[in-house]
């Protein structure tokens, strides 16, 4: 093995060596550490000296044994780098306006020969597609003429139920009257807009936020109040006491489980304040909980409905984020609106396909979703810490990213100066593409952030396209010093 440096014992050598595989991103948080045996042949060294290292490392924290299985790198062997929010103006009415950049972000991403960094999508390789299909063909097979029929206004009876028994298990009773099937999330939320909130009607939003939502609102003719959040526990409360005090809010929109872009969670002791100011205020919340079912470290976080006492929580869901994209099925849990919601439906969309709703059906009670979520986490909190730790070896000092405990969006705030929009531009001269941060609010505040997001396993050519972006930012910094520079 190679010198690294004056040292007193060979296993610090040893150590050393774990150490840059770890900051290279070759070992990352959660993943085992080479075999004692495996590590002595490489580098013809005694499996005492690795040992010795590895002992070390544990000491330190950045090694952890277990039994039976070998040595695992721990989350503590990777930097700190909660971000830092710019300060936030007071929160005031915004009318919004048309803004076509969205969907020219959505056009760019689908070009062939793009490196989509910012698709908030799944990739095929880490869905159970070939499960998936045999379901389908299955249910084909055994229900030839329901599938080729309309699903009821509310959706298919069986994957209803299988809804309602899995939000039941958070801890409040659902029932399968309670839930209408959607043609995905955003049909979703667009009925809990329409069934709350009339034309000029003040809508609460934390910010930054979801994109698409604040297209929904402005087609609804809805202004906005932007609630400022914290990276970590979401929300920020108290703004939004002071706000509804202010103003007449009719509508808050949120994500409180892993929300997008910066992947906040919010504390449960929040989720109950929350719910006590709705009340003080008669404020209806829509919760968008799209995200909910992908906490990292495998549990789940619940939803601000099931704490609800008083049908004031419009919850939403989907199956986009964990299942199958393209099979556009979400549900709506309408509360006090709940009717309002049905007839909506109906005038809308009508329902959902039954072929679809029916293979989801039987896939959920097959005991194949809960299989395949339990490895979809590991896999998302691998490949998001694979691209945090991408943007920090590549990116200026001074940048900072986001450290979510579920989810797959990383959110990087870049040094002052740069501006997003700006290299999003270059970017897409490389065939590199991203979200930039403007889009996230209806300000255009967020001009130094941008979000990727951790949804395609981890490759050369996803290293290549972050190491590139590295240097498209480093280029404008440079370009930056120089028009300062008299």
């Amino acid at each position: 093995m190679k010198e690294s440096g004056p040292r007193v014992h060979l296993y610090e050598d040893v150590a050393a060596h774990i150490l840059e595989q770890i900051r290279a991103g070759s070992l990352l948080p959660g993943e085992k550490a080479p075999s004692l045996r495996g590590l002595s042949r490489r580098l013809s060294v005694s499996i005492n000296t690795v040992s010795q290292a590895y002992a070390m490392l544990e000491d330190q924290q950045i090694l952890q044994a277990r039994p039976k299985s070998g040595y695992y790198v721990t989350a503590q062997a990777e930097p700190e780098t909660k971000p830092v929010h710019p300060p936030v103006a007071k929160p005031r009415v915004r009318t919004l306006r048309a803004d076509n950049a969205i969907r020219q972000l959505l056009e760019d991403s689908q070009q062939a020969g793009v490196r989509a960094l910012g698709v908030a999508i799944p990739h095929g390789h880490i869905l159970p597609t070939k499960a998936l299909a045999r379901t389908l063909k299955n249910v084909m097979a055994r229900h030839p003429l329901e599938v080729v029929s309309d699903a009821p206004l509310a959706g298919h009876l069986p994957l209803r139920q299988q809804i309602a028994k899995r939000l039941s298990s958070l801890g409040k009773a659902v029932t399968v009257d309670d839930v209408l099937i959607t043609n995905g999330a955003t049909e979703a939320l667009m009925l809990a807009f329409r069934s709350t909130v009339k034309p000029g009607d003040i809508v609460a939003v934390a910010s930054p936020g979801y994109f698409m939502t604040l297209q929904m609102l402005e087609v609804l003719n809805n202004p906005v109040i932007e609630l400022p959040c914290d990276p970590q526990t979401g929300l920020d409360l108290d703004a939004l006491e002071s706000v509804l005090s202010e103003h007449p809010v009719c509508a808050l929109l949120l994500n409180c489980n892993f929300d997008n872009p910066t992947g906040s969670l919010m504390p449960l002791q929040h989720k109950r304040r929350l719910l006590a100011l709705a009340r003080r205020f008669d404020l209806m919340i829509i919760e968008d909980d799209i995200y909910g079912e992908l906490d990292h470290a495998g549990g789940r976080p619940l939803p601000v409905s099931a704490l609800d006492e008083d049908a004031r929580v419009i919850h939403c869901g989907s199956f986009s984020k964990t299942l199958a994209p393209g099979y556009r099925i979400g549900w709506l849990l309408g509360a006090r609106h709940h009717e309002a919601t049905i007839r909506l439906k109906q005038l809308s969309s009508y329902t959902a396909p039954t072929l679809i709703q029916m293979t989801l059906a039987a896939f959920l009670e097959s005991g194949q979703y809960e299989r395949h979520l339990r490895r979809l986490r590991r896999d998302f909190a691998r490949q998001t810490t694979a691209m945090r730790q991408a943007v920090l070896r590549h990116f200026p000092e001074g940048t900072r990213v986001n450290d979510p405990q579920g989810g797959f969006s990383v959110w990087v705030q870049l040094p002052r100066g740069i501006n997003t929009l700006e290299l999003y531009s270059r970017a897409m001269d490389e065939k590199i593409s991203f979200t930039p941060g403007p889009v996230f609010s209806a300000t255009r505040r967020y001009t130094n952030y941008l979000r990727l997001c951790a949804t395609q396993p981890r490759s050369n050519d996803g290293d290549a396209a972050i190491a590139r972006l590295g240097e498209l930012v480093f280029a404008m910094l440079a370009e930056n010093t120089q028009r300062n520079t008299p």
